[in-house]
């Protein structure tokens, strides 16, 4: 399984000035540089929660279905599932009938359901199945849990300050625990 970003975050759960001023930074000199902390921290507190800050839209890719009419999504929280395409060895994309599936939103990760009871057969071994899906808690950094825009704030502190420093720090860990999600 792979998951590549189709549409990237329009905006980071912590903005440039409030970066700044949990800093204590009052010259521009250095915005780049907290800029790029400010993702990083972003990207790295989603790859321990597997959860998606601010809007992103993504495509899941897949050699194959589970032995199950039921699909996890790989992140969350998922506000839409777009389309399910499944590739020939051609590369022609032949989209799944939405009629022939759903979408459970709200469960924690998001799911598919084929109401078929099965899945359609896949027609190629490696990257056969497309599963395009926006997830994110919303495109604006005030609908980011609290908890979450705080572990930002830490790590990018902690990469400013420390400079490479390779150890998460507690208190952060203690902020994403109740928002990671259980890995299989």
């Amino acid at each position: 399984m792979t998951l590549k970003i189709i549409t990237p975050p329009a905006a980071e759960p912590v903005s440039l000035a409030e970066a700044k001023t949990y800093l204590r930074v009052d010259h521009d000199a250095e915005d780049a540089l907290i800029g790029a902390f400010v993702t990083a921290a972003r990207q790295r507190v989603e790859a321990l929660t597997g959860r998606v800050l601010i809007s992103t839209r993504l495509v899941e890719v897949r050699d194959g279905w589970a032995m199950s009419s039921q699909h996890a999504l790989p992140a969350a929280p998922v506000s839409e599932v777009h389309e399910i395409r499944l590739l020939t060895a051609d590369g022609t994309a032949e989209t799944v009938a939405p009629a022939d599936w759903y979408a459970d939103l709200k469960s924690d990760p998001a799911r598919l359901v084929s109401l078929k009871g099965i899945w359609p057969r896949v027609r190629r071994e490696a990257g056969g199945i497309e599963i395009e899906f926006t997830a994110g808690y919303g495109a604006a950094a005030e609908e980011v849990p609290a908890p979450l825009r705080q572990a930002v704030r830490a790590l990018t502190a902690e990469a400013y300050e420390g400079r490479g420093a390779e150890a998460m720090p507690l208190s952060v860990q203690a902020l994403i625990a109740p928002y990671a999600l259980a890995r299989l």
